[in-house]
């Protein structure tokens, strides 16, 4: 967990992320984004996470995205470090993970178990390291800029006072191309900061929803062309179609045609090599495949 203001929120997160809790059974929510299945090669890699990493992950969702061999990832706000042990084995040896996390305790957990882990991924060296810093400012941590193919956050923006802040340093650290997939809880209103909310009549009114979003960097200057695209159903755990985002399901040797944002990204991302890309110019007069931007307090149920 990360947040860098000093205050006293950011000390009530270390002390309840880092010592009040003991499992993932002391949690006062049961609110989670867990998709209904996992692809096999996610469910591999979870089955080989040491059991106290497990116990001590407080995430709400699993923000892993596809085709992450050869990647460099970076996890913010690591914690016991479940999630980055299987970005670990997702990346494989040739790629490289970074986790983030201000909180001892938990950075303690999640070193411990560096070793055996790359035991048990067969890796001769480790490709995983863990770092004290604040998500606000991951240069201080020591996290490289436009180094990163994905990086992944799980239940902790929410936790930080400057969440506009966490997500430019989010974006620097990217690559262009790159991916930040985020699994959290969203509230439909701003909370009013004077009040302290201590019985449940205060909070009449609001409501709570978890979600993962998918968010790319890309470069204004790309965004030229919409395109018709066809996967080559060669990406692992995806070989019949590949589900890019809600409502967008590309289906093998299937040709369509996208708008230049989903040609943008698919041009410049770690996706490229899975698609024939044609540019095409915009005045085609045929229905473009779009990226959907839903509200989740429409589309799912909130509580």
């Amino acid at each position: 967990m990360s947040c860098a203001d000093g205050n006293a929120v950011e000390q009530a997160v270390k002390q309840y992320y880092g010592e009040t809790l003991r499992s993932t059974k002391d949690l006062k929510t049961g609110s989670c984004c867990v998709p209904p299945s996992l692809k096999p090669r996610i469910k591999e890699a979870m089955k080989l996470i040491h059991e106290e990493v497990v116990m001590k992950n407080y995430g709400c969702g699993l923000p892993f995205p596809e085709a992450l061999e050869g990647c460099n990832a970076l996890d913010l706000g690591s914690g016991s470090g479940r999630d980055s042990f299987v970005l670990s084995k997702l990346v494989g040896t040739s790629g490289k993970v970074f986790g983030v996390d201000m909180t001892e305790n938990m950075l303690e957990i999640s070193r411990k178990y560096v070793t055996y882990h790359m035991e048990v991924f067969g890796y001769p060296e480790p490709n995983i390291e863990f770092k004290f810093g604040y998500l606000e400012d991951l240069a201080a941590a020591g996290v490289p800029k436009n180094f990163f193919d994905a990086i992944v956050s799980n239940c902790v923006i929410t936790l930080c006072s400057d969440k506009k802040l966490v997500i430019q340093q989010a974006l620097e650290a990217l690559k262009v191309g790159g991916e930040f997939v985020v699994s959290d809880i969203y509230c439909n209103r701003r909370r009013d900061k004077e009040s302290e909310f201590t019985d449940d009549e205060a909070w009449d009114g609001y409501k709570f929803v978890s979600g993962t979003f998918r968010i790319f960097k890309i470069d204004p200057e790309m965004l030229s062309h919409p395109a018709k695209v066809t996967y080559n159903g060669l990406m692992e755990d995806n070989e019949d179609k590949f589900e890019f985002g809600a409502g967008l399901t590309f289906k093998k040797g299937e040709s369509v045609l996208v708008d230049k944002e989903i040609s943008c990204i698919l041009q410049t991302s770690r996706f490229k090599k899975y698609f024939q890309i044609e540019p095409i110019e915009s005045g085609v007069d045929q229905e473009f495949y779009k990226i959907a931007r839903k509200n989740p307090f429409e589309t799912e149920r909130a509580s």
